[in-house]
């Protein structure tokens, strides 16, 4: 083919003057090629693949291969053997509480929400030393009550007191003093009604 004047004809191999050749589209000097995988203008493996169908390198390098990572990034690891009661990747153990690796109650506690003994030794329970120095709830006094065991006070407002009121009405007191027939000290008449001031 005469096309490059001076009756010069275009080299062989090449598609112009200029020495360009067809891209693999058939047009000359597009400049567009075969890629690996044998696609014109293709852009190679996809991305993170390592072949032209995709695979990817296991984690023995192998490409397309069946090895793994176990979930401790071990390569066709066991795992975390959780049948064997570990929790992690260490080995290490549930404790009482749950919590892996932990330490269990915490000293002074008697249960893992930091709960203490009641004096009754419940764990976490409400009974506590009441004002009466008991393991109990508060007691129940009546109106009358002036101590834990239910004492009453006489009427000098001693608590267990002894003092009563006498039939005169006197704290303490003695009755209708002796020779008198009440307790105003008046006596007797000869009729034998108290106060009747009858005499003989």
């Amino acid at each position: 083919m005469m096309a490059c004047g001076c009756d010069m004809p275009i080299p062989e191999g090449f598609c112009n003057c200029n020495l360009q050749v067809d891209g693999c589209d058939g047009i000359c000097g597009s400049g567009k090629v075969l890629d690996v995988c044998d696609m014109c203008a293709g852009s190679g493996y996809p991305e993170g693949a390592c072949n032209c169908l995709g695979d990817t390198l296991d984690c023995n390098g192998n490409c397309g291969g069946s090895d793994y990572l176990d979930e401790c990034d071990v390569c066709n690891g066991p795992g975390i053997l959780f049948e064997e009661g570990e929790c992690d990747c260490a080995g290490h153990k549930l404790d009482v509480c749950g919590v892996c690796d932990g330490n269990g109650i915490p000293e002074g506690y008697c249960d893992c929400m930091k709960n203490h003994e009641d004096c009754e030794n419940v764990c976490g329970g409400s009974a506590g030393i009441n004002s009466c120095g008991l393991c109990a709830e508060e007691p129940v006094f009546t109106p009358e009550d002036c101590d834990c065991e239910h004492h009453k006070e006489d009427c000098m407002g001693v608590c267990n007191g002894n003092r009563v009121y006498d039939e005169c009405n006197v704290c303490g007191g003695f009755g209708i003093p002796v020779g008198h027939c009440d307790c105003f000290q008046n006596v007797d008449g000869c009729d034998g009604v108290c106060f009747s001031g009858k005499e003989m």
